[in-house]
């Protein structure tokens, strides 16, 4: 979709329909998904995100986490999704490169969002994280507001 198409689709809806960035591709394999972020963001829709944080660079984690930083209270959801414990997903690979985008969504997604509205966080580790890093990452977490 392209980002003018999503803003058509944005000016036919309701401003208070929840935008979700997820389903059963990457949002984030369109290189449009941070613009269309910013868009949702600026137009005052809520918005929910669903990754794997594939195709994401450093410079995209950046981008989105500022965005996460000038509107916490416009995020409903903000959920990384891992392998399960038998490392199945397909698509997925491990990169120092994803390592370092996690660490960057984790560390500033948790401070733009929970220090501003009260946050559930669940988090779950898996063995098969350890010989990724030789330290657990969580399998899985969700920050909701």
């Amino acid at each position: 979709m392209s980002l003018d198409t999503f803003k058509t689709a944005l000016s036919k809806i309701p401003s208070d329909t929840r935008i979700d960035f997820s389903g059963m591709a990457e949002a984030w394999v369109n290189p449009e998904a941070t613009n269309m972020l910013r868009y949702a963001f600026e137009q005052n829709f809520r918005v929910s995100i669903y990754t794997t944080l594939y195709n994401w660079t450093v410079d995209t984690a950046q981008e989105v986490a500022e965005l996460l930083e000038t509107y916490p209270k416009k995020i409903d959801t903000f959920s990384i999704h891992f392998p399960d414990e038998y490392g199945n997903m397909k698509g997925w690979k491990y990169t120092k490169e994803w390592e370092d985008v996690y660490h960057i969504m984790i560390n500033r997604v948790l401070i733009s969002i929970c220090l501003v509205s009260p946050c559930i966080l669940w988090s779950i580790s898996v063995p098969w994280n350890s010989f990724i890093t030789g330290s657990p990452l969580p399998a899985g977490i969700v920050v909701s507001p």
